[in-house]
């Protein structure tokens, strides 16, 4: 029996550039960035916002 894959293509402008995820979540105040520095990305959410994953 032969098994057939399905090939799907994906286009790189459909999927969202980490910078967008990042403007995004920016723009909904739930990171702060400092601007000119990299790796400069503080959390604004508190503690009792997360679930426990542990």
């Amino acid at each position: 029996m032969a098994i057939r894959h399905a090939q799907v293509r994906t286009t790189t402008s459909l999927l969202p550039s980490v910078h967008n995820v990042v403007v995004t979540l920016e723009k909904r105040r739930l990171i702060r960035r400092t601007p000119g520095a990299g790796r400069s990305i503080q959390l604004q959410l508190g503690r009792d916002q997360f679930p426990d994953f542990w």
